[in-house]
């Protein structure tokens, strides 16, 4: 994949984990779980923004 705009940001992330994960002070239980969750929602959004853009 190539990264958005030379930032090293994956080709279609909106917020990556790395972002977001800094944003918490501490977080309690298993990170790899939440980042997993994460990239999960992230590719939803994706694909229903993607797919509002192109309906119109």
């Amino acid at each position: 994949m190539s990264d958005k705009k030379g930032k090293g940001i994956p080709a279609g992330t909106i917020i990556p984990w790395e972002q977001r994960e800094k944003e918490y002070e501490k977080i309690l239980g298993d990170k790899e779980i939440l980042k997993s969750e994460w990239e999960k929602i992230e590719l939803i959004t994706n694909r229903f923004i993607y797919a509002i853009l192109t309906d119109f």
